[in-house]
């Protein structure tokens, strides 16, 4: 892999945790009703009940809220009362400044709290007369309306019990990718409870993109507020609904000291990839193992790399790919000042396979990497430029813009004489002749090797002259050295063959 050829390859890609709390909870249609699964395969007669009473209860909340009807309050956790005496404090002496701190959902509440109330009737209510409120005037899933469900709930497709108190639901079965994180429940008296607060960002998210889409938040507002209201609803300006009804330096100072953990869903997210860890799914594995693998501040994880890897190895083994790609990226990772040479023999040894798995499995990075092993013979490869073209073209295939020029470079360059194909080479840098304009010094660089090797050193020498004045300005001393030598070649009517490796061959 030179270096100064346009490739990412030797860049260890970042992978995004793929449990990210999925706004598909605003956009599924309701699938047929039924009792959601529980997360193990092998569940208790006790876990499977408690499966069944958090189904029963979602479906009796959700079926409240479509109505309007107030008594959704009464499956509300103590958390949610709490969230919403917040948020009428909130709307009675808030800041503008600590208004547009809000999520999005909750600062619509408060919008809408502020136009319908006074501030003596607000402050009258405890935290479960205000959800009340909410549910009544529509307030609390006012951005139902904005998902292409029309107001719709999505039904439980799974539900993980963690621990003997809590619960977290999914809405659509999970993909090889991710879950669909939907609603949270606590037990509380021996019932289970609805934490509708936890999901205030996840709504929040589908209404900042879709302000966005409408050119301004201030539109959006002003229609939800108008669809909760209906025809009684008489628009007030969104400038006077960002005041407070009541102006109380005191009482603004405690708001911030009261402000919710709106974060705070991520740490049930984790505890339920835990739960599905133990209980064998790759998917969660892979997710839990990275988390654990790298740390992360944002769901308070201390990085634990041995037990991370351990855990990114049995999805692998299980055949999840992402899981392998990223155990392969994990060994391979050398940091930005070093090279892949700087990997030893034993750990690519160790990475092959899951190298392998990755590029059977369609993946461009894992594709190219192994090419490039077959090319050096490394990891206990023998060298195959042959094979290595062809599982670059697989990768142009896929869609990796660079793989045909570096097709084209092992096909001309192979230190194997009997693995070179000089003629192929030329024909499938014909593209890239024609655009010769708009080739980079890499690219040049490349077909001024073809053309040495098919015997054509004029064309070469010109190629590599182009390819010269095309160089990057912070170009590597090393790669600018080996473009001048590689003219010298031309210049004496000798071909060039790739001698250098990227990786570590063993000898």
């Amino acid at each position: 892999m030179r270096s100064h050829r346009p490739t990412s390859a030797r860049l260890i890609r970042p992978f995004l945790l793929a449990a990210g709390l999925s706004a598909a909870l605003l956009g599924l249609p309701s699938p047929p009703a039924a009792a959601a699964e529980s997360v193990g395969a092998t569940a208790s007669a006790e876990e499977q009940a408690a499966v069944n009473a958090v189904a029963g209860t979602w479906t009796r909340y959700t079926g409240q809220m479509e109505r309007h009807d107030p008594a959704a309050a009464d499956a509300i956790a103590e958390s949610t009362v709490r969230h919403y005496a917040f948020l009428r404090d909130a709307a009675l002496y808030a800041s503008p400044e600590q208004l547009q701190r809000l999520p999005a959902a909750d600062r619509l509440t408060v919008y809408g709290l502020r136009a319908r109330h006074g501030a003596d009737a607000l402050a009258a209510w405890d935290g479960r007369r205000t959800y009340r409120e909410c549910v009544g005037l529509s307030l609390c899933d006012a951005p139902m309306a904005l998902s292409p469900s029309g107001g719709t709930y999505p039904m439980l497709s799974h539900v993980a019990i963690i621990g003997a108190d809590r619960a977290l639901g999914e809405i659509k079965p999970q993909t090889n990718k991710r879950y669909a994180f939907g609603p949270e429940f606590v037990r509380e008296d021996g019932r289970w409870k609805v934490r509708p607060e936890r999901n205030a960002e996840q709504l929040s998210e589908l209404m900042n993109v879709l302000s966005e889409q409408a050119g301004g938040e201030t539109g959006m507002m002003q229609f939800l507020l108008g669809t909760s209201f209906g025809a009684q609803y008489t628009a007030a300006p969104l400038d006077t609904l960002k005041q407070p009804l009541r102006d109380d330096a005191a009482a603004r100072g405690r708001l911030d000291g009261q402000w919710p953990d709106y974060a705070a869903i991520r740490e049930t997210v984790l505890a339920a990839l835990a739960r599905k860890a133990e209980d064998g799914e790759p998917l969660a594995q892979f997710i839990y193992g990275h988390a654990l693998y790298s740390g992360d501040t944002e769901r308070k994880i201390a990085p634990d790399k041995e037990r991370g890897l351990a855990m990114m190895q049995r999805a692998s083994d299980a055949g999840h790919v992402d899981a392998s790609v990223v155990l392969a990226q994990t060994m391979l990772d050398t940091g930005p000042e070093q090279s892949f040479s700087s990997v030893p023999a034993t750990t690519l040894r160790r990475a092959l396979p899951y190298i392998r798995s990755g590029a059977d499995a369609g993946d461009v990075w894992s594709m190219t990497i192994y090419a490039q092993l077959l090319q050096d013979g490394a990891a206990g490869l023998a060298r195959n430029c042959t094979e290595s073209a062809d599982w670059r073209r697989k990768a142009e295939e896929a869609g990796l813009e660079f793989a045909r020029n570096d097709r084209v470079w092992v096909l001309a360059t192979c230190a194997e004489p009997s693995q070179r194909d000089p003629k192929q080479a030329l024909a499938l840098a014909q593209p890239m002749i024609k655009q010769r304009a708009k080739l980079s010094s890499g690219n040049l660089d490349t077909v001024a090797a073809v053309y040495a090797a098919n015997g054509n050193f004029a064309q070469a020498v010109r190629f590599q002259q182009l390819a010269i004045k095309r160089l990057e300005p912070d170009i590597d001393a090393r790669d600018r050295e080996r473009i001048h030598e590689r003219l010298s070649l031309y210049q004496q009517r000798r071909d060039y063959t790739e001698q250098e490796t990227s990786f570590t061959v063993e000898r």
